[in-house]
């Protein structure tokens, strides 16, 4: 790569490079006579500068896809898993209450609202301690997830095959 590129983001020839290395079997990176071919797909995940390319980050498809909205989620690790949340995990997004931990000693007032998302990128959040998951989500949950986000009010929960 010869610049970064969003997940989500169309790839243009710029943002290609070719390069030599060594052939080895355990790489699978896209030769330099398939660049045409990459131009005008997207990328899976975010890509970075100075790395080869594989077919594996690519997809044909636009992030967030037609009828989703691409939502970023700045979390702090108690509203997290412990195991690591990645680009193409399946999870719930989880609507709370408040802001504050929930207690086993409380009792819920109501089943809460769960969404189901895909989370695109993940990265450092603008705060320490945070990690900022973009996921998508379908286009009538993106302001409900964009408005309970703001207000600290989302846990993510990881969905089985994630």
């Amino acid at each position: 790569m010869n610049s970064a590129v969003e997940a989500g983001s169309a790839i243009d020839r710029s943002d290609l490079r070719t390069v030599r290395i060594t052939v080895d079997p355990a790489l699978k990176p896209i030769r330099a006579s398939a660049a045409n071919e990459v131009v005008g797909k997207f990328a899976a995940v975010g890509l970075v500068s100075g790395t080869l390319l594989t077919r594996a980050q690519l997809t044909e498809t636009a992030v967030p896809k037609q009828g989703e909205q691409l939502v970023g989620v700045s979390l702090p690790q108690e509203r997290m898993p412990a195991e690591r949340v990645k680009a193409g995990a399946r999870v719930l997004l989880v609507v709370t209450a408040d802001d504050g931990p929930v207690s086993s000693q409380q009792q819920p007032t109501a089943t809460p609202i769960s969404i189901k998302a895909t989370v695109v990128d993940v990265r450092a959040g603008a705060k320490e301690g945070t990690t900022l998951l973009n996921v998508a989500v379908p286009d009538r949950e993106g302001p409900l997830i964009a408005s309970r986000a703001a207000a600290g009010q989302i846990v993510v929960a990881l969905t089985t095959g994630s």
